[in-house]
């Protein structure tokens, strides 16, 4: 026993933090939210999320419109910068109140982690919840695993809001209106319509309807997957500045900064003009404007030339993340990767295919790992595309990750990582 145990203060009540991404907030998100407010009290939980759209595409008051309609007071729903930071609930907090963290047993080998040991021999400030002698948040906080469920949208089995995105442009107007009652009640339809804002069609208003009938869905993600990738920005010096944090990944920390000794390959000005040029001829009524898919630049050929190899460098590259609690971290590189590495026609169709396509390049032993960690179909396309570059991006700055990663945890900042 560390001396300073023996002073610490035992709490009289306690707050409950239910952080997450809420993107967007679903049954699963709801269930865990009633297992705190009945472990806890009402008056006791909160939800916590952050305002970055930088990955995800869920702005912040939509998230708490959501959220409302499930059940869950707006004066409960709280914007914070770093959610397991316990610094952003000093207003909640006093001398005598126990922080708690409330995640789902989906998550429970998700960082940060509880019980963990500092550089200098001490406990670090997460423990885990036992439900008796809580110390002040002072002095440390908890973390508390409630259950998770799955819900059942026109039998299909859902346990994660990833797996909702990827599902929702597929389903038919009716089972989204069937969906939107389950998780929202008598706010559906204006669900739907942020949901289909979010998920469907990013340009389209809300309150009005989507037409997702006017084009085919290959076409649809495909016009997606250009406008984020082109973007609208003319400023270049803001655009070199974007790809220098980048590239360089923030790892090193204070005035020296990692550098770039290789600029990122442009992507050809004529692959944007033939499909600007498409996108104009469908927009005037031309059926015929994307009959000639082949001739957009791809890398389908080029993946399948290494197909046999691209399982096996991914499974090394799950180990290596698995073995060092480095999920999220690896999921963050990807994002931050995803726009140099996946575009144009191969990228539009792997993300059509979802799943199978991944399956069918590097097994289901891998895709499985995938799916039980909560990769996005982008996220995974990026991974596979991309393999061989992050391997050798991993073996020469992968161990600066995950220092970079355990500092985090232990200054309990994970913010970057959103």
């Amino acid at each position: 026993m560390f001396l300073r145990e023996l002073y610490e203060a035992k709490a009289r009540r306690v707050v409950a933090i239910m952080p997450g991404g809420f993107h967007p907030f679903h049954p699963g998100h709801k269930s865990l939210y009633d297992w705190a407010v009945k472990t806890f009290g009402q008056s006791n939980v909160y939800v916590a999320a952050t305002a970055d759209t930088s990955t995800r595409p869920f702005p912040f008051d939509v998230k708490k419109k959501l959220a409302a309609m499930a059940g869950v007071p707006g004066d409960r729903f709280l914007q914070v910068k770093s959610p397991f930071n316990n610094r952003e609930y000093a207003d909640l907090l006093d001398g005598d109140t126990a922080l708690v963290f409330v995640r789902s047993q989906k998550d429970k080998n998700e960082q940060p982690l509880p019980d963990q040991t500092k550089k200098n021999g001490e406990p670090g400030y997460l423990r885990t919840y036992t439900g008796k002698d809580l110390n002040t948040a002072d002095e440390m906080g908890y973390m508390a695993y409630g259950p998770t469920i799955n819900f059942d949208f026109s039998g299909m089995k859902i346990k994660s809001a990833s797996e909702l995105r990827a599902t929702w442009p597929e389903m038919s107007d009716e089972d989204k209106l069937r969906a939107a009652k389950l998780m929202y009640g008598n706010g559906a339809p204006v669900a739907v319509k942020l949901l289909n804002q979010a998920l469907g069609d990013p340009e389209a208003p809300v309150g009005e309807d989507a037409s997702p009938d006017e084009e085919d869905e290959f076409h649809r993600k495909l016009d997606k997957l250009v406008h984020k990738t082109f973007g609208h920005s003319s400023d270049e010096k803001k655009k070199k500045k974007k790809t220098d944090e980048i590239m360089a990944f923030g790892i090193k920390r204070g005035p020296k900064r990692a550098t770039i000794k290789k600029k990122p390959e442009k992507f050809e000005p004529s692959l944007r003009d033939k499909i600007a040029a498409r996108r104009k001829a469908a927009a005037q009524g031309d059926k015929d404007a994307w009959a000639s898919k082949k001739e957009l630049p791809t890398k389908e050929a080029q993946l399948d030339e290494i197909a046999p190899a691209v399982g096996a460098v991914v499974m090394w590259i799950l180990r290596w993340a698995l073995s060092k609690g480095l999920v999220p971290a690896l999921k963050w590189l990807l994002k931050k990767l995803m726009k140099y590495i996946i575009g144009g026609t191969a990228a539009a169709v792997a993300i059509d295919q979802g799943w199978e396509w991944i399956k069918d390049k590097i097994g289901e032993e891998a895709t499985q790992i995938l799916i039980d960690n909560g990769f996005e179909i982008a996220i995974a396309v990026t991974l596979v595309i991309g393999a061989v570059v992050i391997k050798k991006w991993i073996e020469k700055h992968g161990e600066k990750l995950a220092k970079r990663y355990a500092e985090s945890i232990e200054e309990g900042d994970l913010s970057w990582t959103n």
